[in-house]
């Protein structure tokens, strides 16, 4: 019995979720396709799409705040002292270089 409990820790793996995570944004590609296909509108496959493209949001969303909420759990101090530098401020460096770029194309043009 022991060894079925050592099993289930083994299913919410950081592998295990990023697969998981995977699966659940190519479910959610599919539903942004979908849109694009005025063939689908008002039809079963259509209607299952969508729905599924939400609950793949939901999903996707959900194994994220685990990982997160698992990573703080065991670094709390380190993970609260290192979460802008690794998270928040390497983002918004590339956030404001691919703007710089966009923002000087868009103004030589017009």
């Amino acid at each position: 019995m022991e060894r079925l409990f050592k099993n289930n820790i083994e299913y919410l793996s950081k592998d295990n979720t990023n697969l998981l995570k995977g699966v659940f944004a190519l479910i959610v590609v599919s539903a942004h396709c979908r849109n694009e296909m005025s063939s689908l509108n008002n039809t079963y496959l259509g209607m299952i799409l969508t729905a599924s493209g939400y609950l793949a949001v939901a999903m996707f969303y959900f194994f994220s705040g685990y990982g997160l909420e698992k990573q703080y759990q065991v670094n709390t101090k380190k993970y609260i002292d290192s979460f802008f530098k690794n998270r928040i401020a390497s983002f918004y460096i590339l956030y404001i270089f691919i703007l710089s770029i966009y923002l000087s194309i868009y103004l030589s043009i017009y």
